[in-house]
């Protein structure tokens, strides 16, 4: 047992205090003056997105990496922080995958998403399990509401081209008034042989990308239940099979390979009041299996692998106020994870235990918060081993409509089993990185019967040491993982939120934020890269959407910027990835006959069709046209 988890269990048993109605008072204080990023469905499925990804692309802060198309691969990064240092929730439980420290965005289905938040540095939220806390930010995609819903079905089906198909059902149904369930089926289905250039000094030359295509099916069942006790389950099963596009160097274009995925989800988590405690616990199976294929690997080339993931996570979060001003949080969750594949050495398996204790405290127009983490992490055949860390923020109201607020947090993230025991790179003497992040930030409120408008602007500061890296050791064709990274990020985030209503049926809103990153190489000052852009991180990006609504129209603009960026920590001219634009608008109309409300869209995205690349040598969609009709029955 770590010396924070005995400390957690101590307090949980001791408390004697006010009744939890003050606790959630209080907790109501301080949830309004959270500063976090936060987007519900009506905001999503006005502009028919297609995936969470493409939401997350317009928020300040973050960028996400995407291999081109439907089916390909989307991950997150936010403030120039690696994909791994983002710990993705579904509904307040977190998810994992240890083999690559990574989660596809694909995976996770929009439909059925009632908000996603975004919490940078420190989450307002006091349940959340520990493992959420440590984390440097933390991604929770809240599902659609069950119990507090009317019972309704709904079909929905887009259908675009290269061939796109988008259909899905979505059936919510009360046994009783204390109880409920939420049924969802989805395909997702494309042959992603969309038309790209290619561009050769003065030499441009037009294809059609191979290998593109994906069929991505979802099942999930929700369960609630509302009484004594809340309880929330959710069964989750992902099944995809996809081609892998080769990228597009030398004009080698024709790939055969292969990659199917399966992932079950099982979990569970109960609320209740216990005395003068607000308690949680929670628990989570998942089953994953990978499987790549290439027909066309020659020699020491791979030509299939199977790497299959079982784990376990179970905890609990608990909260209670001693006095009325002052909240405290304690939390405590354990992991087993295992991995099974020819391709990693040993078949890997991992406990994790970690635990967090936390206080917020108000007073008048003063909020601030502490936590502090404890990480605990056994490997097979490897010493045990802790880190701790520890976060502390701010917040001061002068005025209504002004916020202002500090943070700071240290946190690290574990080496993934690709890291420490891949065949041939993986270095079992990996340490974890470490990140420190400040952040000094401003919020501005306005609004009356018309307008809603609020304005932030966030200065940080983040640092990585240790940074996990794979370098030459031997020679050039031996590489290693190794912790010798260092970076420095300094940026500036500005958002704008506005709504305007002209009348009971016509409104107006537009979003647009602007990023500044200046994420540096600072590792070694004889290197060639010191003090030079980190890989695909662009130094500026802007986006935004506005949507005009009606009684029975709508139209949304959505517009995405990045700035050039360099696909090597080397800023040399030939490692450049130019930046780009991409556009898209969609029209809808709504209306009801009888007991069928139904929704016709018609989208249009990169209207200007721009050929461009987020990720070098994968090509993304140009133009495209898409139509849909979502109909629900009441």
């Amino acid at each position: 047992m770590t010396p924070l988890l005995a400390i957690i269990l101590f307090t949980t048993q001791a408390v004697d205090t006010v009744h939890i109605d003050e606790v959630t008072k209080v907790a109501q204080s301080h949830q309004r003056r959270h500063a976090g990023i936060s987007v519900d469905s009506a905001f999503m499925h006005t502009a028919n997105f297609q995936n969470i990804s493409d939401v997350l692309k317009l928020q300040p802060s973050v960028a996400v990496k995407d291999y081109g198309g439907m089916g390909g691969m989307k991950t997150i990064s936010v403030r120039s922080f690696g994909s791994q240092h983002t710990q993705i929730s579904i509904d307040g439980i977190p998810q994992a995958n240890a083999q690559t420290g990574t989660l596809d965005l694909g995976i996770f289905p929009i439909n059925t998403t009632k908000e996603l938040n975004l919490s940078i540095v420190n989450s307002n939220e006091m349940l959340l399990p520990a493992r959420s806390v440590a984390a440097a930010s933390l991604l929770n995609i809240q599902s659609a509401d069950i119990i507090n819903n009317d019972d309704y079905a709904t079909a929905f089906c887009e259908v675009g081209q290269f061939r796109t198909y988008r259909p899905y059902i979505v059936v919510n149904k009360h046994i009783n008034s204390n109880n409920a369930v939420f049924a969802s089926a989805s395909l997702d289905k494309t042959e992603g042989d969309y038309d790209f250039e290619l561009t050769n000094g003065t030499s441009r030359t037009s294809h059609k990308r191979q290998n593109g295509d994906s069929r991505q099916l979802r099942l999930q069942v929700d369960y609630e239940h509302v009484g004594a006790a809340k309880t929330k389950s959710k069964i989750y099963y992902y099944d995809a099979e996809r081609g892998l596009p080769r990228a597009t160097t030398y004009y080698n274009l024709i790939s055969h390979e292969r990659l199917a995925d399966r992932n079950f989800i099982a979990q569970t988590s109960v609320g209740k009041q216990l005395n003068v405690v607000m308690l949680r616990a929670f628990a989570r199976y998942n089953y994953s299996q990978e499987c790549y294929k290439n027909p066309d690997a020659l020699g020491s080339a791979l030509a299939e692998a199977k790497y299959t993931q079982n784990e376990t996570f179970a905890g609990f979060s608990a909260m209670f106020s001693p006095v009325n001003s002052l909240i405290i949080s304690a939390a405590a969750d354990l992991s087993n994870s295992k991995l099974n594949s020819e391709q990693v050495a040993g078949s890997p398996m991992r406990n994790h235990v970690t635990a967090a204790i936390r206080a917020k405290y108000v007073y008048n127009n003063l909020l601030a918060t502490v936590s502090l983490t404890e990480m605990a992490y056994h490997d097979k055949g490897a010493a045990t081993r802790n880190k701790l860390g520890h976060a502390a923020s701010v917040a001061y109201t002068p005025a209504r409509w002004l916020n202002l607020h500090a943070d700071y947090k240290k946190s690290e993230r574990l080496p993934s089993f690709n890291d420490l025991y891949y065949n041939s790179i993986g270095n079992r003497n990996l340490a974890s990185e470490k990140a420190s992040q400040f952040a000094l930030g401003t919020k501005i409120e306005h609004g009356n019967e018309r307008v809603m408008a609020s304005f932030s602007a966030d200065y940080y500061h983040n640092e990585i040491t240790d940074k996990i890296v794979a370098i030459p050791t031997k020679n050039i064709f031996v590489w290693s993982m190794m912790n010798v990274g260092k970076v420095k990020i300094d940026g500036l985030d500005l958002h704008l939120d506005a709504k305007y209503r002209f009348t009971d049926d016509i409104n107006l809103r537009i979003t647009a934020n602007s990023s500044y990153q200046h994420s540096v190489d600072v590792t070694d000052k004889q290197s060639d890269t010191y003090g030079h852009q980190v890989a695909y991180i662009p130094r500026i990006a802007y986006g935004g959407m506005a949507v005009a609504s009606m009684r029975w129209f709508s139209a949304s603009y959505t517009l995405q910027r990045q700035g050039k960026r360099y696909v090597l920590n080397q800023n040399s001219s030939e490692n450049r990835l130019e930046g780009f634009m991409d556009q898209s608008v969609s029209l809808s109309y709504t209306n009801k006959c009888k007991v069928v409300d139904y929704i016709f869209s018609l989208t249009c995205r990169n209207i200007a069709d721009e050929n461009y690349e987020v990720v070098k040598n994968f090509p993304m969609p140009g133009r495209s046209f898409a139509a849909s009709i979502k109909l629900t029955y009441k």
